[in-house]
């Protein structure tokens, strides 16, 4: 994998960010920084490629 594959796949606005609540799991949107379902603020961001 080149320096550019990876500075790419860093900085692309084009991947999918998704938020997952750490202490009940729930799905929330990425930019939340508190769960809906239980009030934590443990939100756990994923980049799915």
């Amino acid at each position: 994998m080149g320096i550019r594959t990876v500075l790419m796949r860093l900085f692309s606005n084009d991947s999918n960010v998704i938020g997952e609540c750490r202490r009940c799991g729930a799905n929330v949107e990425p930019d939340t920084d508190e769960c809906p379902e239980c009030g934590s603020n443990e939100v756990g961001r994923y980049r799915i490629d």
